[in-house]
């Protein structure tokens, strides 16, 4: 399996859920622990290729979550059905109980 260092993490467009780095193990890490870990051998630079190999030679990985951009309307309407839903029942009880006659 080869691995290689990349400019660009998630495809134009999508939706950012979650980043974090991994070791070697599988062991999360945050941003600042993992940039304590790397500041000695790979410096401080995160805006430089030369960081982003150093670190992955480390076996640092970083990884973003994301929701591809294909998926949005998919989201929006399963937002709505699920928000639809609720809302025609309150609505229903609102019209029964205001239609209901008086004793």
């Amino acid at each position: 399996m080869q691995a290689e260092v990349v400019d660009e993490l998630e495809p134009e467009g999508a939706l950012h859920v979650n980043s974090y780095w991994i070791d070697r193990s599988g062991t999360q890490y945050t941003s600042q622990a993992a940039e304590l870990a790397l500041a000695g051998p790979c410096g401080t630079d995160e805006s430089t290729m030369k960081y982003a190999k150093c670190t992955f030679s480390h076996g640092y990985r970083l990884v973003a979550e994301y929701h591809p951009a294909s998926r949005f309307w998919q989201f929006q309407w399963t937002e709505a059905g699920i928000l639809l839903i609720p809302a025609l029942a309150m609505g229903g009880v609102a019209v029964r109980r205001t239609l209901r006659p008086r004793i």
